[in-house]
């Protein structure tokens, strides 16, 4: 029994995972949430800010919910079951950074839904991770890198998101939500590797001493 129970705690977990999908499935089901989550210009400049946050969970088709979802849902169970820290902080972050690069950088962009900036910066931060664990699927890592820049340059030339059809006239891609969140699952995993080396140095000078 006590095995058991030991073998449980050590099973990997993905409650962040559904904990961030869970409220865009509300705002899908529930319009009135979604019109008090969205992306909202003239809400926020009304003091509302919580939309910059909370309008990436707003979805405008159920295309848009499943493509966005998916991706987030996957590599969001990877992250957390391979143990990699910060899944939650990295979808804060990237939200607060892709609305404050639209805020900025698309001053006419009235409205804004969608998980597809954050699900871009948890496949990078993903990759990154599994990459610099090497191993066999290292080139299976380094691959999916590629292809998120190669989507990242395609997306800036074409003007809308390249490899991803949505049929709904309603949503008009943002590339640079994708840019800010590749950026985004860049630094954070660059921040929790210098994190991991300067917590390994010291572990290894206490140990020494």
């Amino acid at each position: 029994m006590a095995a058991s129970t030991s073998s449980l705690n050590r099973a990997p977990s993905a409650r962040w995972t559904v904990l961030l999908l869970a409220p865009a499935l509300v705002a899908y089901l529930f319009p009135g949430a979604a019109a008090a989550m969205v992306y909202d210009r003239s809400a926020i400049l009304g003091g509302e800010l919580w939309r910059l946050i909370t309008g990436h969970w707003v979805h405008f088709s159920a295309s848009h919910l499943v493509y966005d979802g998916l991706v987030v849902g996957v590599t969001g169970w990877l992250i957390e079951s391979r143990g990699y820290r910060y899944f939650a902080l990295l979808c804060l972050l990237s939200a607060l950074t892709i609305s404050l690069a639209m805020w900025v950088l698309l001053p006419d962009m009235a409205v804004y839904g969608g998980l597809s900036g954050i699900a871009m910066a948890s496949t990078v931060y993903l990759a990154l991770h599994g990459w610099r664990e090497g191993g066999p699927e290292r080139g299976l890592w380094l691959a999916i890198l590629v292809l998120c820049v190669g989507k990242l340059a395609m997306d800036a030339m074409l003007g809308h998101f390249a490899l991803v059809h949505i049929e709904d006239n309603r949503v008009v891609p943002v590339p640079l939500s994708h840019l800010a969140g590749a950026t985004t699952g860049l630094l954070l995993y660059l921040w929790s590797a210098i994190h991991r080396r300067v917590a390994t140095h010291r572990r290894s000078v206490t140990d020494g001493g």
